[in-house]
């Protein structure tokens, strides 16, 4: 089960964002794109929704399936750094959100 929460609106935002137009450009439906990468059509809903943090290998599902070179599971990677969290304090994780790292693919 994947992790409820919505801590990271930004990037979680993306991720989902991103999905949602992969799988209308694929012309699937959510249900035909949880077949093909081995999760419910629930799942996939509530990924783009922004209601759930997609796990690592619905990230390398949805990459492998689309053929990205890992864009997905980048934007995962995101999702779980801490530094990202609204929660994590201190000089690093300010100028990191400065810099467009958390909720940006523009720098890493």
């Amino acid at each position: 089960m994947a992790v409820r929460r919505n801590k990271n609106g930004k990037a979680l935002s993306l991720f989902a964002d991103a999905l949602q137009k992969a799988r209308i450009k694929a012309g699937l439906n959510s249900d035909e794109l949880g077949d093909k990468l081995g999760y419910s059509g629930a799942m996939i809903r509530s990924v783009e929704s922004g209601h759930r943090v997609p796990k690592p290998a619905l990230a390398k599902a949805a990459d492998e399936f689309f053929g990205y070179p890992d864009l997905f599971v980048m934007m995962e990677e995101r999702l779980r750094d801490p530094l990202c969290s609204p929660r994590a304090t201190g000089r690093s994780s300010r100028m990191r959100s400065r810099l467009g790292y958390c909720g940006s693919l523009s720098r890493r």
